[in-house]
């Protein structure tokens, strides 16, 4: 749908001004995340996108175009520029850019700071969770993950502070976007006169976002100039052209019986034949395959480096012979920050740098000088099972709209290659169109609760985008909250004080019971070290030290007492960082991650404050049974009855071999998670 041209201008923002006096954290120093070259000519830049010559059609607008045409960077600049936040006060109004991931949100942010010349954390910021980097009364622009943006109408139900919204990376349809597309539709029809929408989504199917906003009426403000109302266009569509250079695909003849180990290969193969300054992006499904592949990447070229070495000896008076270097990265979600943002250097025309990373790298952030990608064909979502209530994680073929995503990652700076490991008859006739809504397929306890606690009350009347959540899920979704407390039965409604209590904490802790330990036990993750070098060192101290029979989630509590413990004493010792570093090689354990695990502990003490919750240390060393009855009374609908020996009745699954508990007969148990591991489910 193209606008009319007498809609080609901004309408004048409301004259409505709210002070707000809320405290804000300290804002952190600005940090470099961009690897441009200084003098970088980003005017000309921003004029050459696509999405230059649309800058003056925004009014409500779904905006498609291949990821890299400059939606997410440059239309919150335009519509900044377009006047819609000359009415400044103390905190807003800003433009809000959600994101569907932490590390989408910060370098977004960065580059915009970067191409303005602007101090991140100033003009323009970022709000994720248990972190925030903008000035009230300074920042314009906020990038922040979709559950903030929910998590701020519980404080301001028409988001008064917003005057743009931009909800990005739509097309992912997680259960956090299809809840903010019913709320902001919601809080759209309340303020017709001073918001504005954006709906910005990397495929071309536009047709769902665009039916779902058809029936707005949305009345425009009385000019001076012209007294007659008339109705705005609900919902405009514009297109983007990306800016792509050609990409040849090529596809396996037969299939792969190990798509990590032809991952390996295919990557070893570009590296030899190709030229350098050309980097290469390898797509896998997991963490654990992510880890994997990093180090046999890294101990392959090691050998691969002596072999040629051996083969090419240096001659007196010639230059020495020189195996192409290479720089591998990991990228996935629960990667510590600053080695997540290790992958948006600069190329090097003297070292091919390969990232090797699940479907974060699929959409939301670009990176540099990718020229070839290494495709698995396949994605670990969430499924949940009505008939047994669980969620389990799956490795599924991916979709052709995720699969045409990721070949969009090549031919950004040059003609591009993408690789792909399984045959065309596969793509052709086995992969899906579309991945399915999250909502389709996902536990929706936590949502109801969001719901619940911004008021909306009647679940069927709640404007879901198509399609709706399974009924079935829903009323499951509901007994749940019913039992843990958090809804009254009779009424439906938020409990007092339980069902307020858990919705504060959901954002942080996940549905749990409300305790210290439950909260904690949320935020530990990656407590042990996964890569190969260290397994055995890891596998033993969680044996050993760490160790109690009375499951995983006591083990980690005792790993986290025991590196903090630690961590204070070489402080007071003055061993400082290195010492400890050195602690947790010889002991196993994953600095980093038990480091961010207590920072969000210290998070969510304050939470427990906000709230007038007790808050009672976790020691799982002197009495793990407050910690145990938390985690019964958090997760009581999934107990496992044992059947033999390491097997348990619900859906024939057994442990996990990197448990604790495998190989060891207990009476019963208390499940979390279902991973399926190569078409096998194993309890966590």
């Amino acid at each position: 749908m193209v606008l009319p041209p007498k809609r080609l201008k901004f309408l004048k923002p409301g004259e409505e001004n709210l002070a707000y006096t809320e405290e804000v954290d300290e804002i952190p120093d600005a940090v470099d995340l961009t690897a441009l070259p200084t003098g970088y000519d980003f005017d000309r830049h921003r004029e050459n996108l696509p999405t230059f010559r649309w800058r003056t059609q925004f009014l409500v607008v779904v905006v498609t175009g291949e990821t890299g045409s400059g939606k997410s960077t440059q239309l919150p600049q335009y519509v900044y520029e377009a006047g819609w936040l000359a009415d400044r006060h103390p905190d807003g109004p800003y433009i809000a850019v959600t994101q569907p991931r932490r590390v989408a949100a910060l370098t977004l942010a960065a580059r915009v700071a970067e191409e303005k010349n602007w101090r991140l954390g100033q003009e323009v910021g970022y709000l994720i969770r248990f972190e925030d980097c903008f000035k009230p009364g300074k920042t314009s622009i906020i990038y922040m993950t979709d559950g903030m943006l929910i998590q701020e109408m519980t404080r301001d139900p028409l988001l008064r502070r917003y005057r743009i919204i931009m909800l990005d990376e739509v097309h992912e349809r997680s259960i956090q976007v299809d809840l903010l597309m019913g709320l902001v539709k919601k809080v759209l029809r309340k303020r017709p006169n001073d918001l504005r929408v954006i709906v910005s989504s990397a495929t071309l199917e536009a047709q769902t976002f665009i039916d779902y906003f058809k029936d707005l009426n949305i009345k425009e403000e009385e000019d001076e100039h012209d007294k007659m109302n008339s109705s705005l266009n609900p919902v405009a569509h514009l297109h983007v052209e990306g800016r792509q250079y050609p990409v040849n695909i090529y596809y396996l003849q037969n299939p792969t019986p190990c798509y990590v180990h032809e991952s390996k290969e295919t990557v070893f193969k570009l590296h030899e034949d190709r030229p350098l300054g050309a980097d290469i992006l390898v797509f896998l499904t997991s963490q654990d395959e992510v880890t994997t592949l990093v180090h046999d990447i890294i101990d392959e070229y090691r050998s691969r480096k002596e072999q040629f070495l051996r083969t090419h000896p240096s001659k007196p008076g010639a230059n020495s012979p020189r195996y192409p270097p290479l720089r591998v990265l990991p990228l996935y979600g629960g990667l510590p920050q600053h080695e997540q943002l290790r992958v948006f250097d600069r190329p090097s025309r003297s070292c091919r740098k390969v990232v090797v990373a699940t479907n974060v790298a699929e959409a939301s952030v670009t990176l540099p000088g990718i020229t070839y990608v290494v495709d698995c064909g396949y994605v670990r979502l969430r499924s949940y099972n009505a008939n047994i209530g669980l969620e389990a994680l799956v490795v599924v073929p991916v979709s052709k709209a995720s699969a045409n995503q990721r070949a969009g990652r090549a031919g950004r700076v040059r003609m591009g290659e993408v690789y792909r490991l399984y045959t065309e008859e596969a793509y052709d006739n086995l992969l899906p169109r579309f991945t399915a809504p999250e909502s389709q397929r996902s536990d929706l306890s936590a949502a109801l609760l969001r719901l619940k606690s911004l008021g909306v009350d009647k679940l069927a009347s709640f404007d879901w985008l198509p399609p709706k959540p399974p009924i079935r899920n829903l009323g499951q979704a509901a007994e749940r909250l019913v039992i843990l407390g958090a809804l009254e039965l009779d009424t439906g409604r938020l409990s007092v004080p339980r069902g307020s209590q858990l919705a504060g904490l959901c954002a942080a802790c996940g549905i749990s019971d409300p305790s210290a330990a439950a909260a904690l036990l949320g935020a530990l993750q990656n407590v042990f070290v996964s890569s190969a070098a260290y397994k055995k060192t890891a596998d033993r101290s969680r044996r050993r030290l760490f160790g109690c029979l009375q499951g995983d989630h006591i083990t980690e509590l005792n790993a986290l007492t025991a590196f903090e413990r630690e961590s204070d004493k070489r402080t007071a010792s003055g061993g400082g960082e290195e010492s400890l570093k050195r602690w947790c090689k010889e002991v196993g354990l994953n600095g980093r991650g038990l480091a961010r695990a207590l920072y969000i502990r210290d998070k969510i003490a304050k939470i427990f404050k906000r709230q007038k919750l007790p808050w009672v240390a976790a020691e799982p060393a002197g009495n793990a049974e407050p910690i145990i009855r938390a985690l019964l009374r958090g997760y009581f609908t999934q107990p496992m009855l044992v059947g033999l020996p390491g097997s348990f009745s619900l859906a024939s699954t057994s442990l996990l071999p990197s448990t604790l508990m495998h190989r060891i007969f207990v009476e019963r148990l208390v499940l979390q998670c279902l991973p399926l591991k190569r078409q096998h489910a194993y309890l966590a």
